[in-house]
């Protein structure tokens, strides 16, 4: 595995602190101008036309043959998974390097209310524009140096779900019942569930302790000791930091991202979205839904387009609500990533809320929509949807109505 990082007993040199802030802006602004927003804008300008060619990412790679064995389509699924998140994975384990490598040469730095903190992280994570999955590494690194869990989860789950243009398209695809429900329960999750489950597990677990992290830490009591480094022994001690800090989050972040890639192409493969949409939305179906949203590590703006598709195709609002909400909000690999740098129970207390709560929001998505539906019949004069289909039946030719007739007019009503 490596050594660990070492635990400094003096106050770094200042070169040390400016060259991690210097590489944490130059490893960030590449990502973002080079990659990150010129992608996620070409997504907002083809959002209504983006086809799924994978059941995990937006392009293929390797194209899938149904008529493939399961394990054959499950290993091209987990590929096209890897090439899909390469670049944002590549950004999520440097950022978390330098994040963990700068937070070794401050105090420990957080707030004694751990509502305040989960703030911090909703303020941390927005302008990262990465999906859930590539902000997990930047989670660990967060979590490693000495930032707090409320912290460090919240910047993980914000990251992916109020990014400026992931907002827009939000905005421009759904109606605004749909945006306000994701967006009000995104922020209750960041900033009401994240502090209040945190309280639930030892208060030892919140902050990694140096001697678990190995993580250069100064000590505030030791902080105003001078150190006697020179500029040159200060430039190679932070490129020995930061390479032990990338040893360290690389090593234990990237095994597990492939393994999560594994299990969530056999998910997608198993129990496709196409299968959770054509069933009728019951209790079992919004669980089954909620569960495999908050399983699968899809890209970002993913959710989106997916739950976009589907909505256009005449599912239900409620299932379509369910996802939007789980999809891209948590990962089989946050999961995993939390439970191994954290604590277990608190990634279980985050995916069992999240999935309770976006089984809250369908059902007011759905319960908006029925009545919704049912005023504008009301102004029309007609008392229920199946009258109005049978109207619109009566002067409506067999060849326009088609295979799907029945279907395709509740959904152009709905619209």
């Amino acid at each position: 595995m490596g050594p660990e990082p070492s635990v400094l007993t003096k106050s770094p040199h200042p070169i040390r602190l400016l060259l991690a802030l210097m590489l944490l802006m130059v490893i960030a602004t590449y990502f973002w101008l080079e990659s990150r927003y010129p992608d996620l804008d070409n997504k907002a300008l083809m959002a209504g036309a983006i086809q799924l060619q994978d059941p995990l990412s937006f392009e293929a790679r390797y194209q899938i043959d149904p008529a493939w064995p399961l394990w054959k389509q499950i290993g091209y699924t987990t590929l096209n998974w890897i090439f899909t998140n390469r670049n944002g994975m590549t950004f999520g384990v440097l950022f978390g390097s330098v994040m963990l490598a700068l937070l070794r040469y401050l105090p420990r730095r957080g707030f004694n209310n751990g509502f305040a903190n989960s703030f911090a992280g909703l303020a941390i994570g927005a302008p990262l524009g990465v999906c859930v999955n590539c902000a997990a590494p930047v989670a660990a690194g967060m979590y490693s140096g000495g930032s707090r869990a409320e912290t460090s989860l919240s910047a993980m789950i914000a990251s992916p779900t109020f990014n400026v243009i992931v907002l827009s398209m939000l905005i421009s695809l759904f109606p605004v019942y749909m945006v306000l429900i994701k967006v009000g329960l995104t922020l209750f999750i960041v900033l009401v569930v994240v502090p209040a489950i945190c309280r639930l597990i030892p208060s030892d677990q919140l902050v990694m302790s140096e001697s678990e992290s190995g993580s250069c830490i100064v000590n505030p009591a030791v902080g105003q000791v001078t150190n006697e480094e020179t500029i040159g022994s200060a430039i190679y001690g932070f490129g020995k930091d930061f390479v032990e800090s990338f040893w360290f989050i690389a090593s234990k972040t990237v095994p597990l991202m492939l393994l999560a890639g594994l299990l969530g192409a056999t998910l997608a493969t198993l129990v496709p979205f196409e299968l959770i949409s054509s069933l009728e939305a019951g209790a079992f179906t919004l669980i089954l839904a909620a569960v495999v949203g908050v399983i699968a590590p899809v890209p970002m703006g993913f959710d989106i387009i997916l739950a976009a598709t589907l909505l256009s195709s005449g599912t239900s609002m409620t299932l379509v609500m369910v996802l939007l909400i789980t999809l891209g909000t948590y990962s089989v690999y946050s999961h995993i990533i939390v439970s191994k740098f954290i604590f277990t129970r608190l990634s279980l207390y985050l995916a069992a809320s999240i999935v309770v709560l976006s089984i809250v929001g369908g059902l007011l998505a759905g319960a908006y929509n029925d009545w919704e539906i049912q005023s504008g019949l009301e102004e029309l004069g007609i008392s229920s949807l199946w009258e109005s289909i049978d109207f619109q039946i009566e002067n409506t030719s067999n060849t326009d109505i088609g295979h799907n007739g029945y279907a395709n007019l509740v959904s152009t009503f709905r619209s």
